[in-house]
């Protein structure tokens, strides 16, 4: 069986662990980080699937990890996560080439739903 590998970039112990129950239950390898300096630098190192980033977090914003992440790896595929996503926020996440968008709070059926259309890919 090939492992599948997510990274977890959020600042929310909450929502961090909340997702990493999910992925790891969905047969994912999970690997995070609380920072945008160091979600960068785990990415580099473990080379995911998928990365799960939040939009805002201390240090780098998560637009900014995706706009580092698109440097090097233009087809990475990324999620972005926000409370409130307002019209500015997707407008900057649309234009750095976000490939899917998750509003906290989410639902399970949110998550599943994005985990099917980024394995169906």
């Amino acid at each position: 069986m090939i492992s599948k590998v997510a990274l977890v970039i959020e600042d929310s112990k909450v929502h961090q662990e909340i997702l990493t129950r999910s992925l790891t239950g969905k047969g994912y390898d999970v690997f995070t980080a609380r920072d945008g300096e160091e979600g960068f630098t785990q990415f580099c190192t473990v080379v995911p699937d998928i990365t799960f980033i939040d939009i805002v977090l201390p240090g780098q914003s998560g637009l900014e990890v995706l706009n580092s992440i698109r440097i090097i790896d233009p087809s990475a595929k990324c999620v972005i996560m926000s409370a409130s996503m307002t019209n500015k926020r997707l407008q900057k996440a649309l234009e750095e080439g976000v490939d899917y968008l998750l509003l906290k709070p989410f639902r399970k059926v949110d998550l599943d739903d994005i985990l099917d259309r980024f394995e169906a890919n």
